[in-house]
């Protein structure tokens, strides 16, 4: 014999005799279930007696598999030993088919920080040089030329001084503060305007689009097929937007790295002849 007890979102409880009616219901998006009690037990006289009750105790904030075992609770009682653990096995594996991976979950909060850091990097929050001098390529490749030039003393302290000096140069730009006019930009507005919609795209992901222990039938069967397909289209955008950002970030530095290495630098230099006074 079956009994199912049933509460819905709004608080209110009901009872079913069969598994069929529960599957019945409308299972709304304004009220859909939130728990369900599963209990089954041998009739009245029978010669080895038997329990077993299911408990699906609600919703969670928690993600992952493990939080939504928490959630369940499974007890089997009766009088034989073998038939208690041949039921508890049975309906436990049942329950694990019941769980989901989390690990599209976890996959939507790792690419929330990574865009977070992005956005972070780019506002100047981290400021960590690629080169540990702090000095561009073209910097370099510049420096080395005037290095294999300086044939005298005075040659060889100019380089020691310009090389100094773009380092220290290339530092204070780091760690100058950002003025809200190089900010307002038309490049710096689009950016910005990206980096807030991937940062709301995935906070909507990680909140509505993966939600955690619902019942899949009725409406709410048809909401979450929406939601989950919701969510692959705005992943993809994601990722397709991200790689673009990534070709054009790549392309704009190579563009502005060859125009940098080819622009005539004014370097200071002694002559090596100066007159010196007397």
């Amino acid at each position: 014999m079956f009994k199912c007890d049933v509460m819905f979102k709004n608080g209110t409880t009901d009872t079913f005799q069969t598994i069929g009616d529960v599957l019945a219901l409308d299972n709304t998006e304004r009220n859909p279930i939130t728990a369900l009690t599963v209990s089954a037990h041998t009739p009245a006289g029978n010669a080895s007696p038997a329990d077993c009750t299911i408990e699906f105790m609600g919703d969670t904030k928690l993600i992952g598999s493990g939080a939504a075992r928490r959630t369940i609770a499974l007890h089997v009682d009766g009088q034989d030993q073998t038939a208690r653990s041949e039921i508890f096995a049975a309906v436990e594996e049942q329950i694990e088919r019941t769980l989901v991976s989390p690990w599209p979950q976890v996959g939507v909060a790792v690419m929330l920080l990574v865009v977070l850091f992005f956005a972070l990097v780019w506002q100047g929050a981290f400021r960590v040089p690629v080169l540990p001098s702090g000095l561009s390529s073209s910097d370099l490749l510049q420096l080395d030329d005037l290095s294999s030039a300086a044939k005298n003393a005075d040659d060889k302290l100019n380089f020691l001084y310009e090389a100094k000096r773009r380092e220290i140069h290339s530092l204070a730009d780091k760690y100058r503060p950002i003025h809200i006019e190089q900010v307002l930009t038309v490049s710096g507005i689009v950016t910005t305007v990206v980096f807030v919609g991937l940062v709301g795209m995935l906070i909507y992901m990680l909140g509505f689009c993966y939600p955690m222990n619902r019942f899949l039938w009725g409406d709410y069967g048809a909401r979450y097929a929406i939601l989950k397909e919701r969510g692959k289209l705005i992943r993809n955008i994601i990722g397709v937007a991200l790689i673009l950002g990534i070709i054009v970030n790549l392309v704009s530095a190579e563009i502005w790295q060859h125009y940098q290495s080819n622009r005539p630098e004014k370097l200071i230099r002694k002559p090596a002849d100066e007159a010196k006074v007397p």
